[in-house]
């Protein structure tokens, strides 16, 4: 039980990491359209067509929640108790994954439509 704690610790860890370093740009990048990028906000491309940042997460989230499974499968399978930080770290990508949903612009345009109804 002890080693698989750690083990979640550590990828929740490499988790969080990951999420909040992987969307910072490196100080000297030279882009192309540095003036438009800039205007840009947060996770959306500069054509509107895509979410990179968005994307990333997501994929993020689901490797973590993979990650989580299979701690459970080896708790399963040595007959221990599922350890309490497994069902805190589902609670936090959980809300993680609730902030990233508030974030998108389908969310903006369907909370909108309810306040004109």
């Amino acid at each position: 039980m002890v080693l698989a704690s750690a083990i979640l610790a550590l990828l929740m860890y490499r988790w969080w990491h990951r999420t909040a370093y992987a969307a910072q740009p490196e100080p000297d990048a030279d882009l192309p359209g540095k003036e438009e990028i800039a205007e840009v906000p947060p996770g959306e491309s500069s054509n509107g067509a895509g979410y990179p940042a968005i994307r990333h997460e997501l994929a993020l989230a689901a490797d973590h929640v993979h990650s989580i499974r299979i701690l459970l499968e080896v708790s399963r399978s040595h007959d221990q108790p599922i350890p309490l930080s497994v069902l805190r770290n589902l609670e936090l990508v959980g809300k993680h994954l609730r902030e990233l949903e508030s974030r998108s612009p389908e969310a903006a345009a369907e909370s909108a439509c309810g306040i004109l109804r």
